[in-house]
């Protein structure tokens, strides 16, 4: 399981940190073959399930992605994940506590903690 830690923004290097609302942060889940996988976890919110693909080079696709439809906070809003129809490709860097998104089409990147 991921905690999202910080949204970075590329450009600037700014950081939009969680705003440690009690028990709300948000969680995914992300299980594969090296090949392709699945999403699972939470929002704020909502629950939330999707499917992605990896490429080579660190790369990815996020196939689908939704979950239940409760209006969200704006920071855990930004959370959710492109798909392929609005952008969903990017890569990726992992380390022991650390996962990395960064979508082609989105000048912030998402930055996970490991959780317990």
């Amino acid at each position: 399981m991921w905690r999202l830690d910080y949204f970075q923004n590329t450009a600037t290097g700014a950081i939009d940190k969680d705003p440690g609302e009690k028990d709300k942060s948000v969680v995914f889940n992300f299980l594969d073959d090296q090949k392709s996988g699945t999403i699972s976890g939470h929002t704020f919110v909502n629950t939330v399930s999707g499917a992605y693909t990896l490429g080579p080079d660190c790369t990815f696709r996020i196939v689908s992605f939704g979950g239940s439809k409760v209006g969200e906070p704006t920071w855990s809003g930004k959370a959710w994940l492109p798909s392929d129809s609005t952008g969903g490709k990017g890569t990726y860097h992992v380390t022991d506590k650390k996962l990395i998104l960064r979508f082609d089409q989105n000048p912030e990147q998402m930055v996970f903690e490991k959780s317990r």
